[in-house]
Parts: C-alpha cells; sequence; structure tokens
C-alpha cells in the first residue's frame, strides 16, 4: 500500500514537465523574489559595516567607509553585469568556434546571458550578507543555476520531463496482447474503417540483440488506432533516432511523437505508421556512430537487423522498403540519412533533422583507426556524400525519398542539408530540404520538420491518397521549402 502510494508520487514527480510547466517558471519566480528581498533588506535594514575588512582590499584607514546600502547596489550590479557578460560572451565563443560540433543559436546566447546575470547577482549578495541573509542568499545562488539550466532547455527542448534529466524512461511496458494481427491493406481500412480506439498505444519494450550483441537501451514503440483491433492494418514504419547526448524516451516526449502521429491519426480513420524509437547510443555519453565497432558495439546490426526483424515479428506492419521510413535529429539525423542510404532495400524514406554530413566523432584520424581500425574506406563507406556518389548512375535511390530540416538559426545544418539533398538529387532520389523559421539545433526543429514531412511520406506510404506535396503542409505549417535544381 505504502509502496504503490509513494510509487505513484515518485511517477508525478518525474513526469514534472520543464517545457513551458510550472516549475521553470517557479525556479525563475523564486530567484527574482530572493534577489529582490535581499536587496531591499540590505537598503531598509543594512547590517552594518563589519564585513568591511573583508570586502575592501589595500584600503585607506583614513578614508570614510562607504554606506552599506550602496555597497550593496555596488556589488549587485558588479555580479549583475559580470554575469551577463560571462553567460553571453562563453556562449557566444562556444557557437562561435562549434564547440560542441554545433551551432547554439543567439536564443540560447540570449537565455544563458540574462540567466547567468541572475546568478553573478545572487553570488555577489552571497559575499557581502552574512548571518541568515548569506543562507538565504546562497540558496537563491542554487534556485539561480537550476533556473539557468531550464531556461536554456526551454529554448532546446532537450529535456522535456524531470525524469529525462536523469534518464527515467516515462512509459509504461508495451502491452503486445492489445495488438492486432495484421489481415488487411490501408485501402481496405479506409473502404470499410472498423471501430478503433481514439488514441494510439505508447510503451516501452526491451529489443533483444539477437544478431548484434549490442548493449541497448528499453525502446519507445507508438502503435496507431489502426493497430489495437483484432483484425489490424499492415502499418507502415517509421524509425526514430534521438541525438546524443539523448534516449528513446527523448524522441517521443521532446519529438512529440505521440502528439503528431495521434493528431494524423484523427484525420486519417486510425491510420499512421508504427513509430519505434530504439537505441543507436547503449548510454546518453556514447556517439556511436551507429557503426559496428569494437569500441562501443555492432550498432549497425542492431538497428538495421535486431530492431528491424523485432518490428516485423511484433507488430502490424508492412514488410515492403517503401512502407518503412527512418529518421531522427542531429547524430541521430546523421544515423538515418547513413542507413536510408546504405539500405535502400530496407527503408525507402529518410527524414533527417539537423544532421551533420556524415559520421563525426572528433579527429577524423582517431576516428578512423578507434571505429574502422585504421580503415579509411570503410569509413568512407558511411558517409552519405560517398555513397551517393558511387551510386550516381545506377539508379539504386530512384524510389527513395529524402526530407532534411533545418533551423535558420543553425546555418550549418542548413548547409548540410542542402549539401547532401543536392548530391541526392543527382543520384536521382526525390529529395527536399526545408527551413524552420525561428528554430536553431533542437528538438523545436525536429517538432516542425515531422509535422510537414509526416502527410507527404505517410501517403507515399500507402495511408493517404492523392499525395500532399511538400508545399502544401509547409503552407500550414510555416516551414520554408527549398527550391533546387
Amino acid at each position: 500500500m505504502i509502496g504503490g502510494a509513494m510509487n505513484q508520487v515518485l511517477e508525478r514527480i518525474w513526469s514534472i514537465n520543464l517545457i513551458g510547466g510550472w516549475l521553470p517558471k517557479v525556479l525563475l519566480g523564486l530567484t527574482l523574489i530572493g534577489i529582490v528581498l535581499l536587496v531591499i533588506l540590505s537598503i531598509i535594514r543594512p547590517q552594518g559595516t563589519n564585513a568591511n575588512s573583508r570586502l575592501r582590499s589595500n584600503a585607506n584607514t583614513s578614508s570614510k567607509p562607504s554606506s552599506p546600502r550602496l555597497r550593496t547596489i555596488r556589488w549587485v550590479c558588479i555580479g549583475a553585469i559580470t554575469g551577463l557578460v560571462a553567460g553571453f560572451g562563453i556562449t557566444w565563443l562556444l557557437d562561435h568556434y562549434l564547440v560542441f560540433g554545433v551551432m547554439l543559436g543567439m536564443d540560447v546566447i540570449i537565455a544563458a546571458a540574462w540567466s547567468v546575470m541572475l546568478v553573478g547577482a545572487a553570488i555577489a549578495l552571497s559575499i557581502i550578507t552574512h548571518s541568515w541573509r548569506k543562507v538565504l542568499a546562497i540558496v537563491t545562488t542554487v534556485l539561480a543555476v537550476c533556473s539557468t539550466a531550464t531556461q536554456i532547455n526551454e529554448v532546446y527542448g532537450e529535456y522535456p520531463t524531470l525524469g529525462s534529466v536523469v534518464d527515467i524512461t516515462s512509459f509504461e511496458p508495451l502491452d503486445l496482447s492489445r495488438i492486432g494481427k495484421a489481415t488487411q491493406s490501408a485501402q481496405q481500412w479506409r473502404e470499410h474503417p472498423t471501430q478503433a480506439p481514439k488514441q494510439g498505444m505508447v510503451g516501452s519494450v526491451n529489443i533483444p540483440a539477437t544478431a548484434s550483441g549490442f548493449k541497448a537501451r528499453t525502446a519507445v514503440v507508438y502503435v496507431p488506432p489502426a493497430g489495437l483491433v483484432p483484425q489490424a492494418v499492415r502499418l507502415p514504419v517509421l524509425i526514430m533516432m534521438a541525438g546524443q547526448p539523448g534516449s528513446p524516451d527523448r524522441a517521443f516526449l521532446a519529438g512529440q511523437l505521440p502528439q503528431i502521429a495521434n493528431q494524423y491519426a484523427q484525420q486519417h480513420h486510425g491510420l499512421a505508421p508504427v513509430i519505434v524509437a530504439p537505441d543507436q547510443l547503449g548510454s546518453a555519453l556514447h556517439n556511436t556512430l551507429c557503426v559496428n565497432s569494437t569500441k562501443y558495439g555492432n550498432v549497425e546490426t542492431y538497428i538495421t537487423k535486431d530492431v528491424t526483424d523485432w518490428i516485423v515479428n511484433h507488430l502490424p506492419v508492412s514488410k515492403e522498403p517503401q512502407h518503412w521510413a527512418i529518421a531522427g535529429f542531429s547524430q541521430g539525423a546523421t544515423c538515418a540519412v547513413q542507413f536510408g542510404l546504405r539500405y535502400p532495400e530496407r527503408y525507402g524514406h529518410i527524414i533527417a533533422s539537423s544532421s551533420e554530413l556524415g559520421p563525426h566523432n572528433g579527429n577524423e584520424t582517431r576516428m578512423i583507426r578507434d571505429f574502422f581500425n585504421g580503415n579509411a574506406a570503410a569509413y568512407r563507406a558511411h558517409v552519405p556524400l560517398d555513397i551517393l556518389h558511387e551510386h550516381m548512375h545506377d539508379q539504386v535511390f530512384a524510389h527513395s525519398t529524402l526530407i532534411m530540416g533545418a533551423g535558420t538559426l543553425d546555418s550549418k545544418s542548413i548547409n548540410n542539408a542542402k549539401t547532401i539533398t543536392n548530391a541526392a538529387r543527382l543520384a536521382g532520389m526525390d529529395a527536399t530540404t526545408i527551413i524552420v523559421p525561428n528554430t536553431g539545433h533542437d528538438w523545436h526543429t525536429v517538432q516542425a520538420t515531422l509535422r510537414t514531412a509526416l502527410p507527404t511520406v505517410c501517403a507515399q506510404m500507402g495511408l493517404d491518397f492523392p499525395i500532399p506535396t511538400l508545399k502544401d503542409t509547409a503552407a500550414t505549417t510555416g516551414v520554408r521549402v527549398v527550391e533546387q535544381k
């Protein structure tokens, strides 16, 4: 009884929303209240000048001590300005020199600047106060640091819940008993729709690494309403991979996959793709490059063999490659492009948000040594531009679709997308770049990309007719489709 109640309490705590929820607002509010309260108290009831000797160096003993009120204001201003400059300067340098391999964007720089400004003011107050006011100032400083983290996270959309910060899954185990057996096509369902649940089902599942031996974390699966009836539809598949650091949960929570898929299903008689978010990392700190290596294990085999086989054997899906799509964000997007180009006979469609040009993990020479046993040719075989060049004239990709999304605040990803889609078109692929306004290298870009791409891709996978163009959908989602020759 007590254990059950405790589990419910923990579930509520871990499900606290960190993006647009109450916690970021409360942290910011408490920080501001703490700073304002301490400043007002210092002005109305100054604590005296006992601590002056600690705060003044090389002071002239004959000079008149400064007013405690003025000292408080001066220190708070110094702390705030120092924090503002440090927050802006450090994040600008990180952005300018691409320290993390991606652009941070001006929204992140601004959020960091004014948030660290509050941290600086709180630190200054903790230095000049004493007694119980110092305790309050230290608490305010901690709140300011937490508030800074949540403000930056709201820009990125990386950690949607408190549980996602500590990698605690937000989903119950997938109930396979609720899933029907695939016995009819999407066209048959549209002609004679069956009563189905209004919402799809989301659950977590451990997909065995039978062929690969890769130590993967728990995957997350979405089954649409048309798959939750006894005579289910042979549904298309969307494999979605999060970025690094990240987890399968992140794709569903930060990517809003259940909401996007359920909205599509409601507009199409319960039809939507089965969505599976597998783990291509093994750990949030591992950039596996999505290749088979002695460093992190056989990731490529895990995704393309183990995960793909498990989906076919356990879910009501079509086996046709034109009914399979593979997608991802950041590192996951790079993996999606690699797999889609290396295995066109398995994945007919690729949706990539904020992708790199190819596998990337530090210095190229060291990367080839660590992940490809020093074999440069093996590395090049995983680089999208090299793959496309190799198949420039053999029509391997004549029936494949590639949609790459990037935010306007992430110029590097925009250039990557244009470079790859241009090469893909030359190789005979239906390839398009879409630009999302006012977003950067973040999950907001992913959401807009998916909302724009899915109607077209789902129709190409047999869920709708006629097939809407990307321009048609872009008119409603607000993204820009890049005209390419």
